[in-house]
């Protein structure tokens, strides 16, 4: 490094190793959280975590700080860092904000001329390849499916144009997605296609009135069947 004393060069690269090891372990760890291979209430310990990942603790720790900010783990008293349960209340707040933004990102496109056949095509052509990989029928394409479903309601949120609403959507997409261990069973694959479809069909033909009544139809019997599990006590939080 040009200009580096060489005493300071092995700390410089030491910290650049350290937050590429950090980063690699806050998305390992996301995923085995949004995939629910990490339920709900399950401890994380950083050493655990360490030889599971074959690192040490301390880009662990760092990825357990990120993941904290996203509101995917939290601290216990006694327990240290779990995967963050979710409440009813938790449940309603972050349907809200999503109906808020999703539904003024709809408003926007159609007000600015946003709202045309790239969109309709984006959407179409990520639907048809979360059937597909829904389809499958297994664990891995039920993981990329939730994926593909987070991608296409970024798609709706993109239509603000606005990159701050559009960072703290995906935050709140990931938690709702997090909180709902979908099983292949749960996820409600039949509905969420006919609600999708109904979503670009009113997108397809213009129609603005149309797209926010089936977004917010969407939304909410979303909200509701997820609410209607948490009350059966079938979340698949981890026991304590």
């Amino acid at each position: 490094m040009p200009g580096t004393k060489p005493w300071t060069r092995g700390r410089q690269v030491s910290r650049i190793v350290r937050s590429t090891l950090a980063e690699q372990a806050y998305v390992d760890l996301r995923e085995r959280i949004m995939s629910g291979h990490l339920p709900a209430g399950q401890r994380l310990m950083a050493e655990e975590l360490a030889a599971m990942l074959a690192i040490s603790p301390t880009p662990i720790k760092e990825a357990l700080r990120r993941l904290a900010t996203d509101g995917l783990v939290e601290a216990e008293a006694r327990r240290g860092m779990v995967v963050r349960r979710i409440s009813r209340a938790d449940v309603a707040e972050l349907y809200d904000a999503r109906l808020l933004v999703e539904c003024h990102a709809l408003r926007h496109g159609f007000a600015v001329g946003g709202v045309g056949p790239a969109l309709v095509r984006g959407l179409q052509a990520i639907q048809t390849r979360l059937v597909a990989r829904r389809s499958l029928g297994n664990e891995e394409g039920l993981t990329a499916a939730l994926a593909l479903d987070r991608t296409f309601h970024a798609g709706l949120v993109a239509l603000a144009g606005n990159r701050m609403l559009a960072e703290w959507h995906g935050l709140v997409l990931m938690q709702t997605h997090t909180l709902r261990i979908y099983t292949l069973d749960s996820y409600a694959f039949d509905r969420l296609r006919a609600e999708h479809e109904a979503i670009v069909a009113a997108l397809h033909g213009g129609d603005a009135a149309a797209a926010q009544a089936a977004l917010e139809h969407h939304l909410t019997l979303s909200r509701d069947e997820l609410l209607a599990r948490m009350s059966d006590g079938t979340t698949g939080e981890s026991p304590k």
